[in-house]
């Protein structure tokens, strides 16, 4: 399914227009001051705005800024005199506008979608262009050289070295040397400025910290009664006998029961299932989601042993002879938090990275001038 993004764009040129209309009308009178403001509005665009320039910016200035802003439709929003404009978020949201076209069950689930993707681009464009003013304000610079580097390999490794291929799939997708030169910059300085935030976060986590969240979220570190098995699988050929495939079987559970580290070469050799080439492996699995049988059959045999045929039925009606290995077995219970302390750790630095980050973010959008339009 292929949908128009047109109505997920703001509506602020329609307001934008009645102003202006308003604005021209009253123009045409002779107040001074409504005259004045007119000739801000025919007033070049000031494109590189920052949150310095704009506070010291009259009422009538602002308004002339933000208006003549909101009525270029090409400009989504303003970072700092960084502009955002649709084409950037179209190629942004390209791949993953395709990707919900086809995965869409409806249109109304598709604009939700969609919707959402373009205003989360949007942000992480914005949060990507405040971390790099904060970069050039702290007077931070990245060598040419090392950006001459990273596209040389990108020529290299996805284009072949041909740099004429590369130039010509960047006027495919609307971009140029330039463009990408800027676009490759401004990651590298936000991927510098995540990893300064990173370092502001100690690297130890306070054991009463990983305690009190191993015990808030103590549901989700509770395991069911599970056991971990091999199979071998059998079925009778088509010149084949249900009774000679079962005699063969049980004479092979037998030799197996004999040597069981044998098991996993002979699931290579007999196995007719998807584990075939696993050895039989299938590994943990729940026993509530094993039927009765199977796991009469797991637990008629200690860890390491191989059980005794089971016969059984397929989904088609057709004989299956099913030889198991049983390898461990796990009461229900709760993961102690030694076994869970490192993805405890990981979860917890991880969280104080996100908040380091907003706070960070929060403080550089009450510094640098940003408008969405």
């Amino acid at each position: 399914m292929k949908f128009s993004l047109r109505s997920l764009l703001p509506l602020s040129l329609m307001f934008a227009a009645s102003a202006y209309a308003d604005s021209a009308a009253d123009a045409q009178g002779a107040n001074p001051e409504k005259r004045e403001n007119d000739n801000l509005l025919r007033a070049p665009v000031e494109e590189k705005m920052t949150r310095e320039r704009f506070n010291r910016m009259s009422d009538a200035e602002r308004y002339a800024f933000e208006f003549k802003q909101a009525m270029r439709d090409t400009i989504r929003a303003n970072v700092n005199g960084e502009l955002i404009l649709t084409e950037d978020l179209r190629r942004e949201t390209h791949r993953g506008n395709l990707i919900l076209q086809r995965e869409a069950k409806s249109q109304k689930e598709y604009y939700e979608k969609a919707e959402k993707l373009l205003w989360d681009t949007l942000n992480r464009m914005t949060e990507m262009y405040l971390l790099v003013g904060e970069f050039a304000e702290s007077g931070g610079m990245i060598p040419d050289e090392y950006i001459d580097a990273q596209i040389n390999a990108r020529i290299s490794q996805e284009f072949d070295g041909d740099r004429g291929r590369y130039l010509a799939y960047l006027r495919k997708i609307g971009s140029n040397p330039a463009a990408e030169r800027k676009k490759l910059r401004d990651a590298i300085i936000e991927q510098n400025q995540n990893w300064m935030i990173a370092q502001s976060i100690p690297s130890e986590i306070a054991p009463m910290d990983v305690f009190r969240a191993y015990h808030q979220n103590i549901e989700q570190y509770k395991t069911p009664e599970s056991i971990e098995y091999s199979q071998i699988i059998i079925y009778a050929g088509a010149s084949e006998t249900d009774s000679a495939i079962g005699k063969a079987a049980r004479l092979l559970a037998k030799n197996l029961q004999e040597n069981p580290d044998d098991f996993a070469a002979a699931a290579k050799i007999h196995s007719r299932d998807e584990f075939r080439n696993e050895g039989g492996y299938v590994g943990w699995a729940p026993v509530a989601d094993r039927s009765e049988l199977v796991v009469e059959q797991l637990k008629s045999v200690e860890n390491g042993r191989v059980t005794d045929v089971l016969e059984l039925n397929d989904a088609g009606g057709r004989k299956m002879f099913i030889i198991f290995k049983r390898h461990n077995y796990r009461e229900a219970g709760v993961k102690p938090l030694s076994e869970v302390q490192g993805q405890i750790e990981n979860y917890l630095r991880a969280a104080a990275e996100k908040r380091a980050r907003d706070e960070k973010l929060d403080a550089l959008r009450k510094r640098f001038y940003v408008q969405w339009y």
